[in-house]
């Protein structure tokens, strides 16, 4: 059968902003997925404005599998990745950051261990970083107090949210959105991103609405992507005043918890 007759099963979307080389490497890992037949990657530039969009569209403009769109203006994550999902066509989403790579069986076992359990609304995999330890990507709910334990005491803070398990299925609050799974039409009826969120926080407000859907929040360590140690929230508390992205998670975090005050999920 021709590839291009066959049913997208599931469509990737990388949102790409000032990382070329990560993009390329994320891209071609998905490339090489079990399940490429069935796949479509949404390369998605951010408005990088500093000639990433031109590049990514010279490698990849004439391939059946990816396509590269341009955005006109920075959305911020949330409002990006939504774009996206308006040109995506496949019956599972994929949200992956440019700087994580998939194994070439990682998709098909997202996808498997969503069919397996129909009660999950969202699943996130295991990140592992490159000296074999897990990131810890799978969280109760935020409270204000662990916000300011994490700036003032980064390494206590990683220590306390790390994942013990490391091959089983559970169910947890949330899942980061460094990669997570949700079925497209789940993801439309729950109202998408919230784009009030311009960085951090709307993978935390997404797994919300799951759960307050009546769908659950899985998180399979079992199932590893490559990710780095490096996070743009990192920082100490007097980051904030010098780093633009630690303001961006603050003001997330002071519309989060605005949000969700006094409800139940």
């Amino acid at each position: 059968m021709n590839t291009t007759q066959m049913k997208t099963l599931v469509s990737a979307i990388v949102l790409n902003y000032r990382s070329f080389a990560d993009t390329v490497t994320c891209v071609e890992a998905l490339l090489k997925q079990t399940v490429i037949d069935e796949l479509q990657i949404l390369c998605v530039d951010n408005c990088s404005g500093d000639g990433t969009a031109e590049k990514l569209r010279q490698k990849w403009d004439d391939h059946p599998k990816v396509r590269v769109v341009e955005m006109q203006k920075n959305y911020g994550f949330g409002g990006g990745c939504n774009r996206a999902v308006g040109m995506s066509r496949g019956e599972f989403l994929i949200f992956i950051n440019p700087d994580n790579t998939f194994p070439p069986d990682g998709l098909e076992k997202m996808i498997n261990c969503m069919n397996a359990h129909p009660e999950l609304g969202i699943l996130g995999p295991g990140l592992e970083f490159p000296d074999g330890t897990l990131r810890p990507s799978a969280r109760p709910y935020p409270r204000i107090r662990d916000i300011i334990s994490k700036r003032l005491f980064p390494a206590r803070w990683e220590a306390k949210n790390q994942f013990t398990n490391t091959e089983q299925l559970e169910y947890v609050d949330w899942v980061v959105g460094t990669c997570l799974m949700i079925r497209r039409d789940f993801f439309h009826a729950i109202g998408g991103f919230d784009e009030r969120y311009f960085l951090f926080f709307e993978d935390t407000d997404l797994c919300r609405k799951a759960n307050m859907a009546g769908k659950k929040v899985g998180f399979h360590p079992g199932i590893r992507i490559a990710d780095r140690k490096k996070r743009l929230s990192d920082g100490g508390l007097f980051t904030i005043f010098r780093k633009k992205t630690a303001r961006i998670h603050l003001k997330s975090a002071l519309h989060y918890f605005w949000k969700w005050a006094g409800k139940s999920a």
